[in-house]
């Protein structure tokens, strides 16, 4: 509950065409605060962008802090979109550092994209405010 699950191995392929991945960043939890309040109230923003995508699109949402292991890969995604909070800037830019250098588009939104642009920008293809 305090570590992020690893970083993926290496994808064995290139970018899937039409193939994107949601990714909900881990963040570390309070072990005397409730489990659930952390896994039970996701972001809506996320599940939104997977419902408004044209359905020839393969998408899927991953969410850290299930602790269900490392993040899916196969198949690779072209676009991978994370959301960004002050919490768990860190671990979303990390995310978004390790999929780029593998050829992915990243899109990073959310609370610090807001706030902090210039920061994030550093980490993605593209930004939403």
């Amino acid at each position: 509950m305090r570590e992020p699950p690893p970083l993926p191995s290496d994808p064995a392929g290139a970018p899937s065409p039409r193939r994107v991945l949601l990714v909900n960043p881990f963040y570390p939890k309070d072990t005397h605060a409730s489990f659930g309040k952390h896994v039970l109230t996701p972001t809506l923003a996320l599940t939104s962008i997977a419902g408004a995508t044209p359905p020839e699109w393969d998408v899927a949402y991953w969410d850290e802090n299930l602790l269900q292991g490392s993040i899916p890969v196969e198949p690779f995604p072209a676009v991978v979109g994370i959301t960004v909070h002050l919490t768990f800037a860190d671990r979303a830019f990390a995310i978004a550092d390790w999929f780029r250098a593998r050829g992915a588009t990243v899109v990073l939104g959310g609370l610090h994209v807001l706030t902090a642009p210039k920061d994030c920008a550093a980490h993605a293809d593209a930004i939403v405010g």
